[in-house]
């Protein structure tokens, strides 16, 4: 039971760190597109 509630929160937790990154990611590029 704790091993399975552990996996999910590691998964829920990665998802959220992926979410950031490729919003940031974005928010990079569109800068970047702004300055030339």
């Amino acid at each position: 039971m704790g091993q399975q509630l552990k996996k999910v929160v590691k998964r829920a937790r990665r998802k959220r760190y992926v979410q950031r990154c490729k919003a940031r990611a974005k928010t990079a590029r569109i800068a970047a597109r702004k300055r030339g």
